[in-house]
């Protein structure tokens, strides 16, 4: 089985759900300490450098490929049609 990355980085539950949105393409913007700690995990990273002078919860972000492969292998051995 396949550890879900943010459950293997001890996220909270409502970091989890904001880590899946910003891997669904569903994030809009979050709270700036959950954000915090998903990036300090390495599970998100800022999409531009761009951006720096936006406030955290305004900037963009994706998931690192790896993550998001990872996580997509989660969703495929936990969830049926």
């Amino acid at each position: 089985m396949t550890d879900h990355p943010a459950i293997a980085a001890k996220c909270t539950k409502a970091q989890i759900v904001l880590f899946e949105q910003i891997a669904s393409g569903k994030f809009s913007s979050g709270p700036v300490a959950r954000l915090k700690k998903l990036l300090n995990a390495g599970l998100i990273q800022a999409v531009s450098d761009d951006d720096r002078a936006l406030p955290l919860n305004w900037r963009k972000f994706e998931v690192p490929i790896p993550i998001h492969m990872q996580w997509r292998e989660w969703c495929a051995e936990n969830f049926e049609d």
